[in-house]
């Protein structure tokens, strides 16, 4: 995850520091304007503040130095750093006339610092988008629509996190009337810390499911974080919440605001839909034939989501069909690679609810081949993952695919057993848990003519399948 570019002025260095409560340690160029915020050293450059934050493998402090040698204008510090690092990078910044700021959390200080910003903008339309499964694609399709004839602002990809949000909080200008905000949790007490950012006037909650469960612990759990999005209501927003979510009255419990079902049956003026397979969907709305290039029946209720709410907001029909047949298909998303050998790859994320809706759409659609699913490990789902990798097992026992290769450590437990269940099913079970004896038994199998789904969470990699598979 890099920076925002974007070339205009966002604030002053007094303002960054009075956002983050920060204290200048280095004050050199005091009336320098930033145009980007940046957590990447590499994308550092003049006009910009580099924001250090902790990685998996490092702290983005043992960067501050190549930032600043990237001609970085200004740099946060959290103060627990500024004593090992003062020697080195005080005299850089006096030499490059950069300033620091020393603050207590960089992280903290990113999301003010977003949140502030935001602020500013007393007209803009903010709308935040959450859900287990879904709100990347919901999100590209508001998007879109608004997009039509409204200058609108939305996370690039899925910078959806407690970093990516504030991040695109500052593509955010006053030409925008709209802003779409993706927001993503994994940690109870995330969502109220993006809401608080954001402070959304419309929120969209598109399911819960069994995601992230080693650190939440049940749906319930993952579907009272969810709610948080309306943390910050105060009684004129509105929430879009799916009729047909068996947790529903969790979601609703809290609102202040008006809340709008929106489903098949919600949905006003919604008269059904042609699954095309492959070739993606037709939705018939209010006498409108809409195509949407988007495989798999799940999609319909996040068409649906958005639909409802782009009415809601004064958007006209013909509008909402240009805009949803704008929306192409997203990395590793139900993402079509045709060729000698078709893939669905769908290796974005996976949890037992999509996995399962994946390999249902894969058993109906229409093929003349053969047709394999490769499953990688659903992660976060803690002291569930062993129950929950057999019971995804145990789910695809008797479909009609003519193979079922599973992918990792995480599938051992529920194999075996399965197995010789699925001999009698004249289902074939392979099961690799290293990638080099999954692209042997890959290889193995597969042949031209196969369509293949590869689905499994982002962690997984399963994409590096592809030019194995390309190669047969």
């Amino acid at each position: 995850m890099g920076g925002v570019a974007v070339n205009r002025r966002l604030f002053s260095l007094d303002c960054v520091k009075e956002s983050v409560k920060g204290v200048f340690a280095v004050e050199e160029n005091s009336r320098c304007n930033i145009e980007a915020v940046t957590i990447d050293s590499r994308e550092a450059a003049e006009n910009s503040l580099f924001i250090p934050l902790p990685g998996l493998k490092t702290d983005g402090h043992n960067f501050v130095k190549s930032a600043l040698l990237n001609g970085v204008s200004a740099a946060l510090i959290e103060k627990k750093w500024f004593s090992k690092l003062e020697a080195d990078i005080v005299p850089l910044a006096e030499k490059k006339k950069a300033s620091l700021i020393l603050v207590d959390n960089a992280l903290t200080a990113l999301q003010n610092l977003g949140k502030n910003y935001l602020e500013r903008f007393n007209t803009l339309v903010k709308i935040g988008i959450t859900g287990s499964s879904g709100k990347t694609t919901t999100k590209e399709m508001l998007a879109s629509i608004l997009s039509v004839r409204h200058n609108t602002a939305a996370n690039v990809k899925n910078l959806n996190s407690e970093i990516g949000v504030p991040l695109t909080a500052f593509r955010v200008h006053g030409d925008h009337e709209y802003a779409v905000f993706e927001m993503g949790t994994n940690h109870p007490g995330e969502m109220a810390v993006l809401a608080g950012i954001v402070r959304p006037h419309y929120g969209i909650v598109t399911n819960i499911g069994k995601t992230h469960l080693e650190f939440f612990g049940s749906e319930e759990a993952v579907a009272r974080e969810k709610a948080d999005i309306f943390k910050y209501f105060t009684g004129s927003e509105t929430a879009f919440l799916n009729e047909e979510e068996p947790l529903l009255h969790l979601l609703k419990e809290n609102i202040r605001g008006q809340v709008i079902l929106y489903g098949t049956k919600a949905t006003a003026g919604f008269e059904g839909y042609e699954n095309h397979g492959l070739d993606g969907l037709i939705i018939h709305w209010e006498g409108l034939r809409i195509s949407l290039s988007l495989c798999g029946q799940y999609n319909i209720l996040n068409a649906l989501a958005a639909i409802s709410t782009a009415v809601h907001l004064g958007i006209s029909g013909e509008d909402i069909k240009d805009g949803l047949e704008r929306v192409g298909p997203l990395f590793g998303r139900s993402q079509v690679l045709h060729g000698g050998i078709t893939i669905l790859l769908d290796c974005y994320n996976s949890n037992p609810g999509s996995a399962r809706s994946a390999v249902e759409f894969l058993e109906k659609v229409e093929w003349k081949g053969r047709k394999i699913a490769v499953l990688g490990p659903m992660f976060e789902l803690g002291k569930l993952s062993e129950s929950e990798h057999s019971e995804l097992i145990n789910f695809t026992l008797g479909k009609r695919l003519d193979a079922v290769i599973f992918f990792g450590e995480e599938f051992r437990h529920g194999f075996r057993p399965a197995k010789t269940e699925a001999a009698d099913k004249n289902n074939i079970f392979i099961k690799a848990e290293d990638f080099d004896e999954l692209k042997n038994a890959v290889k193995k199998y597969l042949k031209k003519g196969d369509l293949v789904l590869l689905k499994a969470s982002r962690g997984a990699e399963l994409e590096r399948l592809v030019p194995v598979i390309k190669e047969i």
